[in-house]
């Protein structure tokens, strides 16, 4: 049940990710707008999509997610120590990432950073 749960979870979340629906209810009042609704009326028509959200999945998924896996691994997914340690990693990981890998952008044209790239990681030296 572990290993099915875990399958499960990610496939949940990234479904629910993959449904766009932060974006959708982010931007939906800037669409309105931009199509000549004032901001009142671009906020409440936004709120069929946030309904449909209520309606469809909602909040379900992190229950889901949450109630899947059996006690005795709950604990261990969920203890503060382990959540904040693989926070820790991540964030590391990340700044390593940024340190090492990214160019520095600062006093760079768009141009200039263009080229350094596709020399960099395409070999070309002339663009």
């Amino acid at each position: 049940m572990f290993f099915g749960g875990l399958l499960f979870v990610f496939d949940t979340a990234a479904f629910n990710q993959f449904s766009v629906i932060n974006a959708l209810l982010y931007y939906a009042p800037k669409v309105f707008g931009m199509s000549g609704s004032d901001s009142d009326t671009a906020l409440l028509q936004s709120i069929p999509i946030g309904l449909m959200l209520v309606i469809s999945t909602g909040a379900v998924v992190w229950v889901f997610i949450a109630e899947i896996f059996p006690n005795r691994v709950r604990a261990k997914g969920i203890g503060p120590g382990h959540s904040f340690m693989f926070f820790v990693v991540c964030m590391v990981a990340q700044a390593v990432f940024v340190w090492l890998v990214l160019p520095e952008t600062k006093g760079v044209s768009l141009e200039q950073l263009e080229k350094r790239l596709a020399q960099r990681y395409l070999g070309k030296s002339e663009m």
